[in-house]
């Protein structure tokens, strides 16, 4: 088993960076695979009750 090791990013680094890419790609028209709107509150933070 290799031992663990830190990211070379933090998540929050590679959301930052990611997120406005994918954006993109949604809006030119990009699709995106099946099941994905499960997880788009994870993007969108915190929900109200």
């Amino acid at each position: 088993m290799m031992g663990a090791t830190a990211p070379a990013v933090s998540v929050s680094e590679a959301v930052e960076t990611l997120a406005p890419l994918l954006w993109q790609y949604i809006r030119a028209g990009g699709r995106l695979p099946d099941g994905v709107e499960r997880f788009a509150s994870f993007f969108s933070g915190p929900s109200s009750p």
